[in-house]
């Protein structure tokens, strides 16, 4: 996989020098392409997608192994609400996201 060798090479880098990054995943902000305090990150290993917790903007944003915005999931209101997610992990197909305000884990299939 492309994106475990990039992810290698990147901890190569970073142990040798700690200054280097291969690639970076957009800047600052509440746009769909930007990450407003990121809390947590996985790999779906079956597609290469990365899969960034985005806090302040209570979703989960998905960025493809060239940092490519895909989509994104989890609202502040309604269906699919997130409230603060801190983590992330991906299981079989199954994405589970932890919540820090409401003490809950979400699970997407």
């Amino acid at each position: 996989n492309e994106l475990c060798k990039l992810v290698e090479r990147v901890s190569e880098i970073d142990y040798k020098s700690k200054t280097q990054s291969i690639i970076s995943v957009c800047n600052r902000g509440t746009g769909i392409e930007q990450l407003n305090i990121p809390r947590g990150v996985t790999v779906d290993h079956n597609t290469g997608n990365i899969y960034v917790v985005d806090r302040s903007n209570n979703c989960v944003k998905v960025f493809d192994n060239t940092a490519k915005y895909v989509f994104q999931f989890g609202y502040k209101v309604g269906e699919g609400k997130m409230s603060y997610p801190v983590g992330i992990v991906i299981c079989q197909n199954t994405v589970l996201v932890s919540q820090y305000s409401s003490h809950c884990i979400l699970v997407y299939q």
